[in-house]
């Protein structure tokens, strides 16, 4: 199992002079996706990179889960349809999925990707075992803010 750091998830800028390359004239479907993905949250993401707070994960063939370290917390990505009776998931056809997470407190975390679920857990434990998310809100950035779209869950 592979774990990836990573200062950028996406490559911005691409200039292309000629029309080849490794995949003939297809131009690479990644980049756009990526691109819309984080854009808005460019700055952001560059700055959690930066402090160190940035952990990334990228669907491999035959790896449809990956776990991420965050010290007292762990993130367990699973890649394709989301399985509720806690079986493996069957990951992509194509490992196309991906995941960027952001620590941005002790117990606070900034979660996007593609085609990935992520689930926060304490180290050792399973997914949702003796632990309760209080607050999970949806969101999106424009112009450098958060803006909240909707609560998911609350507690409080």
């Amino acid at each position: 199992m592979k774990k990836h750091n990573s200062h950028l998830l996406i490559q911005i800028g691409i200039f292309v002079r000629h029309r080849w390359n490794i995949l003939g004239d297809q131009p690479p479907k990644e980049y756009p996706r990526n691109f819309a993905l984080l854009e808005p949250m460019s700055r952001e993401i560059a700055n959690f990179s930066f402090e160190g707070k940035l952990k990334t994960s990228i669907e491999e063939p035959g790896q449809s889960q990956q776990e991420l370290d965050f010290g007292s917390w762990q993130a367990t990505i699973s890649y394709g349809f989301p399985q509720p009776d806690g079986r493996r998931p069957p990951g992509t056809p194509d490992a196309h999925g991906a995941a960027l997470i952001a620590q941005l407190g002790p117990d606070k975390f900034l979660v996007t990707g593609v085609d990935a679920g992520v689930s926060l857990h304490l180290p050792g434990r399973l997914p949702g075992l003796r632990m309760q998310i209080l607050t999970a809100q949806e969101g999106s950035y424009h112009n450098g803010n958060n803006r909240l779209m909707r609560r998911r869950n609350a507690c409080r």
